[in-house]
This record gives structure tokens, C-alpha cells and sequence, in this order.
């Protein structure tokens, strides 16, 4: 047990008896908690302006797309949201969710998959071991494009977040006591506290790896919050269908695979989205090129034919409109 769940553990324990946690904090340093950065509900001031986003996640390592840490067991409760993507998966014990006030119990060898911006509470009032997988927001269609193009409930999940308006605030699987996934979790975490060579690029391929056994094993027992709407199944597939045939693909032939008119099929792309189609593509057309930019060595021209780009030079100056720098700087700052 760290210093932090102790500390937790005690101040749970001295909260079941006003005397005794009035005795407690005037034992407390608010210096050492201010340090620490702890959490203390009866002094206000250390749940205010608590940063949980992207940039205070992976502070130490801007390059990391994802990052396990182990919840600390005894944390006092309070409400949250973050803008990344978190996969919580309960290696022992037990824990109460609350996500938009909608409570349930996980149990031993649950995860949950939780949207971004959503609010929620957990409670882990006994030394249960939680599993944290955080998985950046922002880069989380560099890491699972390829998925994304899948029908499934988990990339339909995502690409609702990435590019709908309405979401599912989580998606809960119950795996019990499955051996090769909690060793998969253990292997991940041992990753990335070592932090050693080629461990990020690892984590990278190992929650893909993750999600997708999850999926082939308990994909057809997911639970979904009752009182959400039920994902339609014709703007999945929508979805999908961009994804795979993202560097050629035109509102009309969107209209005619799936038997719309144009401009209904344009109306339904932005409700849906928020964002007109020539948007989507750009985004999907250049962190596909950020792809091929960082991971091979493939010439500007060659990019661009692979992403829908007739123009080298129209492709250049939307790059660098959207990152402030060229596709030649970015490869240089950017590759290994």
C-alpha cells in the first residue's frame, strides 16, 4: 500500500466519526497535501481546479498515446471527467461506478470502458486492485484507424466520439476471472512503468490487441447504459464505411451504397457529426498522412496518393494550416 492509500485508508476510517476526523486534520500538514496533491473533501480548496486532462496525464512523456496506472484504493469520492478515453479494469476485489448518476457494481475481471467528458465517481473502499488504462483522446484515430473501420460495438463506441454529437457514456464487459487478459493487463502495466525501449510503441499495439480479444470472447454480452439511446445501426456502418474508403470517397457515392438521397445523406453525415463531410475527411486524410509521415519513408507524393491528395502542393499547405509547419518538419521532429 503507497503513502497516498494509507493516507486515504486513515481518513476513511476517521470519517466514520466526526470527533475523530476533526482530531485527524488538525493532525494533518495542509502543506504536505497541497504537495501531494491529495484529496481532502472537507477542505474544499484540494478538489478545486483538479486538472485530470491530457496534458497533466502525460506530462512526463508528451510522445505517449497510452498510460496504466493503478487507482488508489481508499480515494475519497468525487464527480470528474477527463477529455481522454479510460479503460477501467478491475484486477481484484471490487469497485461502485457512478457514471452520469447511473450506479453499478464491477466485479473481478470487469472493464469498463468510459467516454471522454463524461461525469462519474468511483469507489474503492477496500484494498481492491483497479487497473487504469488511459488512452489519449486526441490520438486515439493514429493508433486504431484500422479498427475504427471495423463493424463492432467498441468501434462504433469510439467513432461515435470521435465524430458524433450523441454518445454512449460506457460500455461494460464481464470477463470473470480470464487468465490471458489479466496477463495481458499485468504485461502492459509493467510497460509502462519501466518505460523502457520500444515499450511505447508496445502499449500502442497491446490495447489494440486488448480490446480486440475482449471483443472475440465477450462481444456479444456487452452491457450498454440502459436509459441510452440504441446505436444506429445504419449510422455505424456509415461511420465504417468513410473510415474504409476515406481517400476517394464522395457524398454521392456515400448516397448510393447506402440508398439516400444526396442531400438527406449530407444532412444526416453533419447531425450525426456536428461537421460537414469535407471536414471529417480532412481530419482522417491527415492523421492518416501524420501515419505515414512518422512510421515510414514514404515520399510527399507517395502520401498523397494514399490519402486522396492530387496536389502535393494543396496537401502541403493544408498540413501545414492545420499543424503550422510542413509535412517535412513534422517528419523531422516527429520520426525516430
Amino acid at each position: 500500500i503507497t503513502s497516498e492509500e494509507l493516507f486515504y485508508r486513515q481518513l476513511y476510517e476517521a470519517e466514520k466519526n466526526p470527533a475523530s476526523v476533526h482530531t485527524f486534520l488538525l493532525n494533518t500538514s495542509p502543506e504536505k497535501v497541497r504537495r501531494e496533491n491529495w484529496i481532502v473533501p472537507e477542505w474544499s480548496w484540494t478538489l478545486a481546479n483538479r486538472d485530470l486532462d491530457e496534458p497533466y496525464i502525460f506530462k512526463h512523456d508528451s510522445s505517449r498515446s497510452v498510460y496504466l496506472q493503478k487507482h488508489p484504493c481508499y480515494t475519497p469520492v468525487f464527480a470528474h471527467h477527463h477529455d481522454f478515453f479510460e479503460f477501467v479494469y478491475i484486477l481484484e476485489g471490487f469497485c461502485v461506478q457512478s457514471i452520469n448518476n447511473n450506479e453499478f457494481r464491477m466485479e473481478q475481471g470487469d472493464f469498463c470502458l468510459i467516454s471522454p467528458n463524461v461525469n462519474h465517481t468511483i469507489k474503492v473502499f477496500d484494498e481492491s486492485i483497479i487497473i487504469n488504462i488511459i488512452i489519449r483522446k486526441s490520438n486515439f484515430d493514429d493508433i486504431f484507424f484500422n479498427f475504427l473501420r471495423r463493424k463492432n460495438i467498441i468501434s462504433a463506441f469510439c467513432n461515435e466520439n470521435l465524430f458524433k454529437r450523441y454518445i454512449t457514456d460506457y460500455l461494460l464487459f464481464h470477463t470473470c476471472t480470464d487468465g490471458e487478459l489479466r496477463m495481458l493487463v499485468l504485461e502492459m502495466f509493467t510497460e509502462s512503468e519501466n518505460q523502457q525501449k520500444y515499450d511505447i510503441e508496445l502499449l500502442d499495439y497491446q490495447v489494440v490487441i486488448l480490446l480486440l480479444k475482449i471483443l472475440k470472447k465477450y462481444g456479444d454480452n456487452c452491457t450498454v447504459p440502459s436509459e441510452c439511446r440504441k446505436n444506429d445501426a445504419v449510422a455505424s456502418e456509415i461511420m465504417a464505411y468513410i473510415q474504409t474508403n476515406f481517400s476517394s470517397v464522395t457524398l454521392a457515392q456515400i448516397a448510393e451504397h447506402f440508398h439516400y438521397s444526396e442531400e438527406y445523406t449530407s444532412r444526416l453525415i453533419k447531425k450525426l457529426t456536428g461537421i460537414t463531410l469535407q471536414k471529417m475527411l480532412l481530419k482522417i486524410r491527415i492523421n492518416k498522412a501524420k501515419n505515414f509521415l512518422t512510421d515510414t519513408n514514404a515520399s510527399i507524393e507517395n502520401i498523397c496518393q494514399q490519402i486522396g491528395y492530387n496536389n502535393p502542393e494543396h496537401f502541403i499547405r493544408t498540413f501545414k494550416k492545420q499543424f503550422h509547419m510542413t509535412p517535412g518538419e513534422y517528419r523531422k521532429r516527429f520520426s525516430e
